[in-house]
């Protein structure tokens, strides 16, 4: 995987996680539930194209 395609995988892994947050605080249980299975496949796409196991922080609304 380019370098550049690994970046934007990860871009949307944050996103995903950041929507599958919000989803959960606003009681949205079936969207947060479809969000966590689209996040659960970004993560599963990244291991197959090779990609390093992602540690990042998600960013936070203060």
């Amino acid at each position: 995987m380019s370098e550049q395609s690994e970046s934007a995988a990860r871009v949307i892994t944050v996103a995903l996680k950041e929507l599958v947050r919000i989803a959960e605080e606003g009681n949205l249980s079936m969207l947060a539930y479809l969000l966590d299975l689209a996040l659960i496949e970004a993560r599963a796409e990244l291991r197959e194209q090779g990609a390093e196991a992602i540690g990042i922080l998600s960013f936070t609304r203060q």
